[in-house]
């Protein structure tokens, strides 16, 4: 007499041993595996520096070189420097920016009112900027100062100098501990 267990038995071990085959058929076609990837994003940034002098011959050092992404540039002005501005004569200085990465990107220079001096002192201030040759702001006032921009790749280890001269009108009287201007450059990788 068959009970109800010994008819499900041969069918459970039937059931078994097919899905052992298909187990074993399913490991055999498909297989898989860790990888590891090591993603070193290091080299993967584009890093300004910037420098500034009121030198007119100046080169920056490898020691006059700050980050450019912190904050910008402001110079102070030396007594001289402030009675120059208060007769009408232009003071000149030298800006300069490197780019310190391996990647290529685009430069820009923001100029802009510093914290401690008015809208209306930074509108009487005049800008000429030249790169090289080339003048890129020719006695612009302040207020009315666009960000510059460049169309050429700025490379690895490539340095923009510029020579800026300020001049405002006679009788300009700057805040004592007030900086001129801040000079900012910034990038964009490519």
């Amino acid at each position: 007499m068959h009970t109800p267990t010994t008819r499900v038995r041969p069918a459970l071990a039937a059931f078994g041993f097919v899905a052992a085959a298909l187990a074993m058929t399913g490991a055999a076609l498909f297989e898989t595996a860790d990888h590891r990837v090591l993603l070193d994003g290091t080299d993967n940034r584009f890093a300004l520096v910037s420098a500034a002098s009121f030198e007119p011959d100046w080169a920056p050092t490898p020691s006059d070189w700050r980050s450019a992404s912190i904050e910008p540039i402001a110079l102070d002005l030396s007594a001289t420097q402030r009675e120059l501005l208060a007769t009408g004569q232009p003071v000149q200085l030298v800006i300069a920016a490197r780019n310190a990465a391996p990647l290529s990107g685009s430069l820009s220079l923001h100029l802009s009112r510093p914290d401690g001096m008015t809208e209306s002192d930074f509108a009487a201030l005049r800008f000429t900027v030249v790169d090289g040759d080339h003048t890129m702001l020719a006695d612009t006032p302040g207020d009315r100062v666009p960000i510059l921009q460049w169309a050429d790749s700025f490379d690895a280890e490539d340095v923009k100098q510029l020579r800026v001269a300020l001049t405002a009108p006679a009788g300009f009287a700057l805040p004592d501990g007030s900086p001129l201007v801040d000079f900012r450059f910034e990038g964009v990788n490519r």
